[in-house]
């Protein structure tokens, strides 16, 4: 895996570390993204919209598969759905985007590396789980001693 892609994910769980970014606001409400839906809207959307959906689409994607798989587990659809939307959406990206941090078919790359890029996260994602459990037995030690 490329420093690039690495770096991308980075950025990825910098933005995603506001919850904001995984939910939408529509009519007033604040619901859950319906990934598929948005990514079929995008067809009718002007060009600097309809890149942001998609990357919208294809990046909460990877973060739902990879650092919160557990939120896709119990879902109607099965987490494969996941995965398949946001490998699609990295390659439709790639279509309106064909280069990024001056790689060609950065996000094409970045769709054939989705699976592993989301094993990744996971892995980061329990790394973290087991660093603030430890946090917390030590706080209550400390607290308790």
């Amino acid at each position: 895996m490329s420093a690039d892609v690495i770096f991308y994910a980075s950025r990825l769980l910098d933005r995603y570390a506001l919850c904001e970014n995984f939910f939408e606001i529509v009519d007033g409400k604040i619901q859950n993204k319906v990934l598929g839906m948005k990514l079929l809207e995008t067809d009718s959307k002007k060009n600097r919209r309809k890149v942001t959906d998609i990357r919208d689409v294809a990046d909460t994607a990877l973060m739902l598969c990879g650092f919160f798989p557990s939120a896709i587990e119990n879902k109607i659809v099965s987490p494969k759905y996941y995965y398949d939307i946001g490998t699609v959406a990295y390659k439709k990206l790639n279509n309106f985007v064909p280069e990024y941090l001056d790689q060609k078919d950065f996000y094409a790359n970045l769709s054939q590396l989705f699976y592993q890029l989301a094993q990744l996260l996971t892995i980061l994602s329990e790394s973290f789980k087991q660093d603030d459990s430890s946090f917390l037995l030590r706080s209550t030690a400390l607290k308790s001693g």
